[in-house]
């Protein structure tokens, strides 16, 4: 029997390289990876954490509702003097708040962190295009009648309401089509 067991070769040295000694060879060959990886993690967190500004962005939020100190603090069950607490970042927001912000607001948490709208996933916008293409080909199935623009403006208002990964709703559709042209009255003629 043969011993088939897979083993690492050494790396083959090229011409001039002959001069380089055990540590360099140690440097090249990734034996000191970790400690440079463990470098550039710390340096991608403090600048994640230089991007979070709760506070000034809780704020922002606020003032985009338009609603005083007085009206925030009131639909979060706060004190007034808590609220401006945390616009002045004297003391970090609780997961209660960040929930009821979410709950009644619905405000997309890593907005509120970054001041910036999460980017949807490729997975996600594949699924969506997908999706789209789809009822773009029902509806120019089932209403084969309808220009162009007419078949892009029933399948924009059928996606607002569609979920995700389910199948297209006939039902849905004629609802859409409906409400989308509806028929002008005669009140005149009979």
């Amino acid at each position: 029997m043969t011993d088939t067991s897979f083993s690492f070769r050494k790396h083959r040295r090229l011409p001039g390289q002959s001069e380089l000694d055990e540590s360099t060879w140690a440097d090249l060959d990734g034996a000191d990876d970790d400690h440079y990886w463990a470098e550039v993690r710390a340096v991608d967190l403090d600048r994640r954490r230089a991007e979070v500004k709760v506070a000034e962005n809780f704020k922002a939020l606020r003032l985009r509702l338009d609603l005083t100190q007085t009206e925030m603090a009131q639909r979060l069950g706060l004190s007034l003097r808590s609220l401006q607490m945390y616009e002045r970042g004297e003391r970090p927001i609780s997961s209660d708040i960040l929930a009821d912000l979410y709950v009644q607001f619905d405000i997309d948490l890593h907005q509120l962190f970054t001041a910036s709208p999460r980017e949807p996933s490729r997975e996600w916008r594949e699924a969506l295009t997908k999706q789209t293409l789809e009822v773009a080909d029902e509806v120019a199935k089932t209403f084969p009648q309808l220009e162009a623009e007419e078949q892009h403006a029933l399948t924009a208002l059928y996606m607002r309401s569609a979920i995700m990964g389910e199948k297209i709703d006939g039902g849905d559709l004629l609802a859409c089509h409906s409400q989308l042209f509806k028929p002008e009255d005669d009140f005149g003629e009979q």
